[in-house]
């Protein structure tokens, strides 16, 4: 997957104009977010109950 990721990114590149700096800043930028959301899901685990909880 990463691999596409990097020859689409190589194609933006050649065909549009994509600066290679401005390339890989998207790329880390959208896989940290894609890390910390994962992370902050742990955090989400008990939100149905919680709101069920104060409904009452």
């Amino acid at each position: 997957m990463l691999s596409l990721i990097y020859y689409i990114g190589a194609l933006l590149v050649q065909n549009c104009g994509v600066s290679v700096v401005n390339l890989f800043t998207a790329i880390y930028a959208i896989m940290f977010s894609g890390v910390q959301a994962g992370c902050n899901i742990g955090f989400v685990g008990q939100i149905a109950t919680t709101t069920f909880g104060t409904a009452r």
